[in-house]
């Protein structure tokens, strides 16, 4: 009895990968890039049409086709004007540029990792940790005809910079430690840090001073000359405690009674 070969497609065959591969180069072949969707589901021997609509949904989204009836499509790379000699050009010259810039990305990346290792090798060597300093005259040099501050403070400190015009301030605040501040550059070419005046509290004469009446605020503009015996007044005296023993100045004595107080 002889065997009968019966051939059916692998699974790889009625893949829709291999189906969209095979239309896609159907349709590029087409006539001005205009297919019949019947033909082509019997060029490919596809008996779901609905594969083919699938097939068709997918390049309509990104753009590679269009329809044209209900039953044809058009590839948009096949148009009129779409193959000519400048579009050609053009993108050879993109495909070039893209791997132009691949090439510099990878040169970047190559330095970029050469820089860490590097700063990695010199940290971690035990004969560098005596030379982990800068100096001021490094970092003057690197900031030239400017006014440096060193500036030591606890965790937590707040820095707050004003926007001033002309002046330039800046605020430190620290709750959990004194903080120190140092000025760097010493050279007497680079311009010194400008001191800005700080009210102070009012003391309590200047308070009484400053709650003068308008008249005499009239008359602070003409000065009056203070007459000598002022600076030669003594200090007032004290009432608290009494200067003497006795409690008022009209009381009577033990042996003293009431007619006494009116003689």
């Amino acid at each position: 009895m002889a065997a009968t070969d019966h051939t059916t497609p692998s699974r790889h065959e009625k893949s829709l990968g291999l189906l969209t591969t095979k239309f896609v180069s159907l349709l590029q072949e087409a006539k001005d890039g205009v297919l019949d969707l019947k033909v082509a589901a019997d060029t490919l021997a596809v008996r779901q049409k609905r594969r083919i609509y699938d097939i068709t949904n997918v390049l309509e989204g990104i753009g590679l086709i269009e329809k044209k009836s209900k039953n044809s499509i058009q590839w948009k790379g096949a148009g009129p004007g779409c193959n000519s000699r400048e579009i050609s050009d053009r993108l050879v010259n993109l495909k070039k540029e893209i791997e132009s810039l691949e090439e510099k990305e990878k040169q970047l990346d190559k330095h970029k990792s050469w820089v860490q290792q590097s700063i990695k090798n010199v940290i971690e060597e035990v004969s560098n940790s005596q030379l982990a300093y800068v100096s001021y005259e490094d970092i003057c040099k690197v900031f030239p005809d400017c006014t440096l501050l060193s500036i030591q403070a606890p965790s937590g400190t707040k820095l707050r910079i004003p926007d001033q015009k002309g002046n330039y301030q800046i605020y430190l605040k620290s709750n959990s430690g004194p903080i120190d501040v140092m000025l760097v550059n010493k050279d007497n070419e680079a311009s010194a840090p400008e001191k800005s005046p700080v009210k102070s509290p009012l003391s309590p004469a200047n308070r009484m001073a400053t709650r003068s009446s308008p008249r005499k605020a009239a008359q602070s503009h003409n000065p009056v000359q203070i007459s000598p015996l002022v600076s030669g007044l003594e200090p007032l005296l004290r009432l608290s405690p009494p200067p003497s023993d006795r409690d008022y100045q009209f009381n009577l004595d033990d042996s003293e009674g009431v007619c006494d107080l009116f003689d």
